[in-house]
């Protein structure tokens, strides 16, 4: 691609031979297209339809586009030498041939990682994971560049444990709820690394609401408001929760040692109070926000404690995300979807 725009750019001069051999092969092609018994096709007609320009002015707006998304990357990343900023084009280049994903694509992933302070060294596997995540997760690959970005960023993750969630989050998920799990998960991004480390069951207790069709921003709403309550602890709430036999120091110390037994105990604490009862419990604990993601929750109890356990059971090895990737890969459109990038590149 990069030959291509130098070849554009030489001199008149230079180009002139060129020209000249292309004028004599078009002429000797006519010739023998009259000659085949195929009829008087007018090749000058065919290179004004431009059937004959476009794979070339294709190739061009490629190399101009993917020159434009590396500046971009440039703008993001530190190279400390040129052959950095040239190896990772390379890099981005060949990945763009193995993954369904173009590689200006893939270039404003890196960028993205980059900004979510990604190590330069890293970049390229976030990228391939979050095109891998996408195909899972039925999204974009930068819908999951840009989740990844928030969880490593709000959650303090490294690359390992950010592929270790969106694993779990796809067990949980099955084959259509992901996506909307997700979100929810990263939406408990302002509770920072207090959320990070009970990632898993929060995409346990989303995968519970998702199930159940309670929208995204109302679960993710009460399930923020839930862990608030639970991680901050305070005297406001400790009354509250000594009426359930519960010590609320005791919750804040076990959402840290035990964030699934901690959320499974409250929960069923607060499902023993007398149904009359529940909403203004519910609204005293966690506030009234909490209602619309609490209340499904208690009514599904036994789907949430198979969900919680899922998340402990060592999910995240499962590797479900990469065989969804093996046999998405098997798929026609996407060996077509990668042939065009080789051809583009």
């Amino acid at each position: 691609m990069a030959d291509t725009i130098k070849t554009l750019i030489t001199g008149v001069d230079k180009l002139s031979p060129t020209l000249a051999t292309i004028r004599n092969n078009v002429e000797g092609f006519e010739t023998r297209l009259k000659g085949s018994g195929l009829g008087n096709v007018e090749v000058g007609e065919m290179i004004k339809g431009n059937a004959l320009a476009e794979p070339l002015i294709a190739g061009v707006k490629a190399a101009i586009g993917f020159e434009t998304s590396m500046a971009g990357v440039k703008r993001s990343v530190t190279f400390e030498t040129p052959q950095q900023f040239q190896q990772m084009s390379s890099d981005i280049l060949d990945l763009s041939e193995r993954l369904p994903e173009s590689a200006n694509g893939i270039a404003a992933i890196v960028a993205a990682g980059a900004k979510a302070n990604v190590p330069r060294e890293e970049l390229t596997g976030f990228a391939s994971d979050a095109v891998k995540m996408g195909v899972a997760f039925d999204q974009t690959a930068a819908e999951s560049g840009d989740m990844m970005a928030s969880w490593r960023s709000s959650f303090q993750m490294t690359q390992p444990q950010v592929a270790a969630l969106s694993e779990k989050i796809n067990v949980l998920g099955g084959n259509n709820l992901e996506k909307k799990i997700a979100t929810m998960v990263t939406a408990m991004g302002p509770l920072g690394p207090v959320a990070g480390m009970a990632s898993g069951q929060l995409a346990a207790m989303g995968a519970t609401l998702a199930s159940v069709d309670v929208p995204a921003d109302v679960a993710a709403s009460g399930m923020k408001r839930f862990m608030q309550s639970l991680t901050e602890g305070g005297a406001a709430k400790a009354g509250a929760f000594e009426a359930l036999q519960l010590d609320v120091n005791q919750l804040t110390q076990g959402m840290q040692s035990d964030p699934s037994g901690t959320i499974e105990k409250v929960l069923t604490a607060v499902s023993s109070v007398d149904p009359g009862k529940q909403s203004d419990v519910i609204t005293q604990l966690f506030g009234t926000e909490s209602l619309g993601a609490i209340t499904p929750l208690l009514a599904h109890l036994d789907v949430l404690r198979s969900n919680l356990a899922k998340v402990g059971e060592g999910v995240q090895n499962s590797g479900s995300i990469e065989k969804e990737f093996a046999d998405n890969s098997q798929t026609t459109a996407t060996a077509i979807k990668e042939m065009t990038n080789r051809v583009d590149r």
